[in-house]
C-alpha cells in the first residue's frame, strides 16, 4: 500500500519536533550548573520532548501520542544519548538551544494543529493546544533545569506561534490544505523566532506589564 507524503506530513513533522525538543533538553541539561549523569540527560530530553504533547492528548482525551506510536520514544531517547555523548562542542552553545527550541516550536506547532483539526476540533482549540503544546515542553525544560524560562523573557516567545497558528486558519480560508501550505507556516514561525532571538524583538511597551516605582 502506497502511503502519500500529505498523509505522512503530520508524522514526520511531529517526530522532527520530537527530536528537536529532545536536543534542547538534553542541552539545558548539560549546560546547567549541575552535574547530571547520561540517565539525568535522557529524562529531561524525553520529559521536554513528550511532556507538552502528553498533557493536550490528556486534556482532548485523544491517544496519548507515544503509547500510540513507541517509535516517538525511541527517537527522544536516541536524541538525547547522541547530544549526551556530543556535549563538549555544545555545552556552551546558548544560542544553539535557542534555535533548536525555535525549530521545535515551529515543526510541534504545525504537527498539533493537523492532529488537532483531524480529531474533529474547532480552530479555536487548535490554536489553543498548538500554541500551548509547542511552549509547554520548553517550559518543563526549563523548570526543571531551573532557567528563566523563555515565556517570562521580554523577547518574542510565544507570540510567533500564536501568530502562526492564527495566519494558519486564516489561509486555511482562502488556500486548500497541502503540504507546501504547512511547511510554509513552519518555516514563517521558525524565521519569526529567529528575528526575535537576533534582533532582540519584544512587544511595545504598552503591551508589557511593568512594576511602577513606588
Amino acid at each position: 500500500m502506497n502511503i502519500s507524503s500529505e498523509s505522512m506530513l503530520p508524522y514526520y513533522l511531529n517526530i522532527a519536533s520530537i527530536i528537536a525538543f529532545a536536543i534542547s533538553g538534553a542541552l539545558a541539561a548539560i549546560q546547567s550548573k549541575k552535574e547530571m549523569d547520561i540517565i539525568a540527560v535522557i529524562i529531561l530530553g524525553v520529559v521536554t520532548a513528550v511532556g507538552g504533547g502528553t498533557a493536550r492528548d490528556v486534556i482532548l482525551k485523544l491517544d496519548v501520542f507515544w503509547v500510540k506510536d513507541p517509535s516517538m520514544l525511541v527517537a527522544a531517547v536516541g536524541a538525547s544519548i547522541i547530544t549526551f555523548f556530543f556535549r563538549s562542542g555544545l555545552k556552551k552553545s546558548f544560542a544553539l538551544l535557542l534555535y533548536v527550541d525555535a525549530a521545535a516550536n515551529a515543526l510541534l506547532l504545525m504537527s498539533v494543529m493537523k492532529k488537532v483539526f483531524a480529531a474533529g476540533f474547532r480552530w479555536e482549540i487548535a490554536v489553543t493546544s498548538g500554541v500551548l503544546t509547542a511552549i509547554g515542553g520548553g517550559l518543563i525544560r526549563d523548570v526543571l533545569t531551573g532557567r528563566t524560562n523563555l515565556l517570562l523573557s521580554r523577547e518574542l516567545y510565544a507570540t510567533p506561534i500564536l501568530v502562526g497558528a492564527l495566519l494558519y486558519v486564516f489561509l486555511l480560508q482562502f488556500f486548500p490544505e497541502s503540504t507546501s501550505l504547512q511547511l510554509g507556516i513552519v518555516i514563517f514561525v521558525f524565521l519569526f523566532r529567529v528575528a526575535a532571538i537576533r534582533f532582540d524583538l519584544s512587544l511595545p511597551r504598552w503591551l508589557i506589564a511593568t512594576e511602577k516605582a513606588e
